[in-house]
Order: structure tokens, then sequence, then C-alpha cells
């Protein structure tokens, strides 16, 4: 059976972990954050406003103090 996505956010995960990016992706210190944070970014942005991923991303990598966030686990 299928885990729920809130089951999935609820999980204990030992994340948020920044460490050396890929080369591929710029290098750097990145930033692989718990699915809780980018939910609480989602859910304090206003009504009819919207961000994109690469600027939920930016707020992550800057609240780490890295370079970029993980754009497949922001993205998930």
């Amino acid at each position: 059976m299928a885990t729920a996505a809130i089951d999935k956010i609820n999980k204990p995960h030992d994340l948020p972990k920044v460490k050396q990016a890929p080369v591929n992706w710029g290098g750097g210190l990145m930033v692989i954050p718990h699915p809780k944070e980018v939910l609480n970014i989602m859910k304090s942005i206003p009504y009819g406003r919207t961000l994109t991923l690469d600027e939920i991303r930016a707020k992550l990598a800057k609240d780490h103090n890295s370079d970029i966030a993980c754009p497949m686990t922001t993205g998930i």
C-alpha cells in the first residue's frame, strides 16, 4: 500500500543536511531540506501570491548558509 504524503512529511528525517553540491549543479554547498521546511514556506505564501520553485530554493539556501537547495528534494 502506498504511503500518504502527510505520513512522509511527518516521518522522522535526519534532515536538513548541508553537503557538497554535485559539479553539474554548480558545486558549492547544497542544503537538502526537511520536507516540513518546504511545507512551511508553502503555507506562508499569502493567498493570491506565487513563489516559484527557484524562489523557494533560494530561501532555503539562504536560511542554511549554502549556495543552493537540492532541486530534487525541494521539488518533491
